[in-house]
């Protein structure tokens, strides 16, 4: 579980100009978080267990200002608000993407001929499905 010095060095990793993004936050998630795990052969099941409880533990960080996860997804942070208020956000956010992305690989994995990959495998193939996606041209 991630603690208030944890999301303090987190957030000097991720600093407020002009460094904090969306990108930069989501490769903390995908690589400290869900590529380890899956490299120590955890299952989705206990990463997205984790993952809840990480979410849990930033948004004590927002809690002075919203009362639940869900407001503050959909209310979002005000750009000059305190940049570690911003981290919460963008955290939760990425989280919430990446739990949206396991759960849909724990449905579909054997629906789509998704049978004979790893977990690892998995993860990385929806990492660039999401970069395709993302891709300008």
């Amino acid at each position: 579980m991630l603690t208030k010095k944890g999301a303090e060095i987190a957030l000097k990793r991720c600093p407020e100009t002009p460094g904090l993004n969306r990108e930069k936050v989501i490769n903390i998630i995908d690589k400290c978080l869900i590529e380890q795990s899956l490299n120590n052969g955890d299952s989705f099941y206990s990463i997205k267990i984790n993952l809840q409880k990480r979410i849990g533990s930033i948004f004590n960080i927002a809690k002075k200002d919203f009362k639940t996860v869900d407001e503050l997804l959909r209310l979002g942070v005000p750009g000059d608000s305190d940049p570690r208020l911003r981290y919460a956000y963008l955290f939760i956010s990425c989280t919430d993407t990446r739990l949206k992305d396991i759960d849909w690989l724990c449905r579909n994995r054997y629906k789509k001929g998704l049978r004979g990959y790893n977990n690892l495998t998995l993860f990385k193939l929806i990492n660039l499905r999401n970069k395709l996606k993302n891709e300008t041209y």
